[in-house]
């Protein structure tokens, strides 16, 4: 969203919080359900056009869908390794 928008609009970090303890969701388990689309992997992923987002000064580069996947891929991986 940052890249598309140019910082306008921002991606919410995605959390799953774990159930009460006791209650009915605790003594059932924790499920997360994730759906994603498919979209080609060298699509440009790069400020669009708007009169609301200032595109003529970009704050990313433009990159592809799957240098951007990767990059958020690795970041996790690090996150991970330093214990975030």
């Amino acid at each position: 969203m940052a890249r598309w928008t140019n910082d306008r609009w921002r991606a919410t970090r995605h959390r799953v919080p774990a159930p009460t303890a006791g209650s009915a969701a605790a003594a059932c388990g924790r499920l997360s359900l994730v759906y994603f689309t498919g979209p080609n992997p060298s699509m440009p992923v790069q400020c669009l056009p708007s009169a609301k987002c200032d595109c003529e000064n970009p704050k990313y580069p433009s990159i592809t869908l799957e240098e951007n996947v990767q990059a958020k891929l690795l970041a996790a991986q690090r996150g991970a390794a330093d214990g975030a």
